[in-house]
């Protein structure tokens, strides 16, 4: 590979990458900006944040949260 094979090569590489970034930016910046929770459904919120706020509890207290008894008849934390 010659010298102007390798800088165009190298050029096209950052172009690919600086597309790829300002694209993730202009279609993700608003929800970063929000400062929102994001899931695909909004029960994924109310179904899976008392479970974490459960482990983050335990974790806190200086217990490995392996399964949490008191989460309907026990929940299996993996």
């Amino acid at each position: 590979m010659t010298n102007e094979q390798s800088q165009r090569k190298s050029a096209l590489d950052i172009f690919v990458v600086l597309a790829l970034v300002i694209t993730f930016l202009l279609r993700y910046a608003p929800f970063l900006a929000s400062h929102l929770l994001f899931g695909p459904f909004t029960d994924n919120v109310h179904i899976y944040g008392p479970i974490f706020s459960e482990v983050s509890r335990l974790a806190a207290a200086g217990a490995v949260p392996y399964y949490l008894p008191n989460i309907g008849t026990g929940f299996p934390v993996f």
